[in-house]
């Protein structure tokens, strides 16, 4: 799924509500890569696996949720897997996408935890991580159709924890999607 196409949609709600789509779209290209990876890390790194109180946290900020047929946009193909997915429009690093599954993968409960900008300079974001969570060459990376992935483990966070890092800089277009997957605590 691109992020383009949930962008889109979230562009939608926003001209309904009298926020122009020009605007956002340039905001969004705007936005400050060292904020957005303070949201990310504030939400995801800081709460590694604690996906309830992430959600919590998101509410409680007033972090927007998407309606819910925007939703199933962020979530993975697995129906089964439970998302919450929220949109942040104020503040430092913003607009970003918020999103976090409950899955089980190889028979472990996993929490990920993603902050997403279709739009943000990936670079940046790069270097931002690589300055707040010393996350520098990454340890694995690939590029298929055009989709480039960077994974770091992040052992130190949580036992069998990474973060994974998704743009389509190798194809001209900017944006992150930025996850951390770690073992469930709540």
């Amino acid at each position: 799924m691109k992020l383009s196409v949930v962008f889109a949609a979230v562009i939608c709600v926003f001209v309904t509500n009298s926020v122009s789509a020009q605007s956002l779209t340039e905001r969004s290209k705007a936005a400050s890569a060292e904020g957005f990876v303070r949201a990310f890390l504030g939400y995801c790194g800081q709460e590694a696996g604690r996906g309830n109180k992430i959600v919590s946290l998101a509410k409680a900020l007033g972090l927007g949720p998407l309606p819910d047929e925007m939703a199933a946009l962020c979530a993975p193909p697995n129906p089964d897997v439970r998302v919450e997915c929220f949109f942040e429009n104020e503040g430092d690093g913003a607009p970003y996408f918020l999103g976090v599954t409950f899955q089980v993968i190889e028979g472990q409960e996993m929490t990920t935890c993603t902050v997403a900008n279709p739009y943000i300079e990936t670079e940046k974001v790069v270097a931002a991580l690589s300055i707040f969570a010393n996350l520098n060459e990454p340890d694995q990376q690939e590029t298929q159709m055009g989709q480039r992935v960077r994974l770091w483990s992040t052992e130190e966070v949580a036992q069998s924890s990474f973060v994974v890092l998704n743009d389509s800089e190798p194809m001209g277009n900017g944006g992150a999607t930025l996850s951390l997957v770690a073992p469930t605590k709540d």
